[in-house]
């Protein structure tokens, strides 16, 4: 008797790839759950890979800055001294 659950694989472009912060968001997890109970595969070409690459540390560095200007804000709010460790550009 065959195996009930059919095999598949998933090709996901650039962007779905960085939306789902690497299949580590909550549908991403899903996702993964789903492939790997059914024995699946996804499948990531080289282009996608390289532009992964070259967005996902422009995101990085935004949020940093984010992170930054953010902490800025409760120091003016709160009068406290707040300090927080955040990711180097080469990091």
């Amino acid at each position: 008797m065959s195996d009930p659950t059919p095999k598949f694989s998933v090709l996901a472009d650039a962007n779905i790839w960085i939306s789902e912060r690497l299949l580590q968001s909550t549908i991403g997890g899903a996702l993964l759950y789903t492939i790997i109970s059914s024995d699946s595969k996804i499948l990531l070409p080289e282009i996608v890979e390289l532009e992964i690459g070259t967005v996902l540390p422009e995101l990085a560095e935004r949020a940093v800055a984010n992170i930054r200007r953010d902490i800025g804000l409760l120091k003016q709010i709160s009068g406290l001294r707040i300090s927080v460790s955040v990711p180097t550009v080469k990091a």
